[in-house]
């Protein structure tokens, strides 16, 4: 009786339960990935627009050349940020964590792309009309091509870095009686 007593008396520290850690670990990974997508999303506005401004235009006039070389350079940076981020993740999630960095990453653009709109609309003419006369112009931008664009150079990099971490980790044994 005594021995049953004191099993159960230490059996909630075998149990799983919810620890306030391990919830603060959950909420820390996104916070981490909300930062993450901030920093690279400021980088590649701001540095690898202005790498690809160095690149000259086509002959023809076409800005395909600073456009490409624009991509290539945003599709760099977020898979720089995506290992970054993905180095202190399960290996054997990899690909489903490398999709959410890149997912959350272009939805944080395309809301930041908006907030910039409308404000930068609300400051540069000091009138809600003029803000209530540019919301109509968001859908389109939602269907243009370059949003697409930017869909691919956030969600492919950071899903292939994942699928290399993934593919990296170590195949689950069996175990034999």
């Amino acid at each position: 009786m005594k021995h049953e007593h004191h099993t159960r008396r230490y059996t909630h520290h075998r149990l799983p339960h919810v620890h306030p850690h391990g919830m603060l670990k959950a909420s820390m990974k996104w916070e981490r990935i909300v930062l993450l997508v901030f920093f690279g999303n400021y980088l590649i506005n701001e540095v690898a627009a202005g790498l690809s401004a160095l690149v000259p235009l086509s002959e023809d006039g076409s800005g395909w050349g600073p456009y490409i070389v624009f991509t290539v350079i945003a599709a760099i940076v977020v898979g720089l940020l995506s290992w970054w981020f993905l180095k202190s993740s399960l290996r054997s999630s990899g690909l489903r964590a490398g999709l959410v960095f890149g997912v959350a990453g272009a939805l944080v653009s395309i809301a930041t792309t908006f907030v910039s709109g409308i404000f930068g609309t609300l400051f540069d003419t000091g009138s809600l009309a003029a803000v209530w006369e540019v919301l109509p112009n968001f859908l389109p931008f939602l269907w243009d091509v370059s949003t697409l664009v930017l869909i691919g150079y956030w969600v492919v990099p950071a899903a292939l870095v994942g699928w290399f971490i993934e593919r990296g980790a170590p195949r689950s044994a069996t175990i034999t009686p």
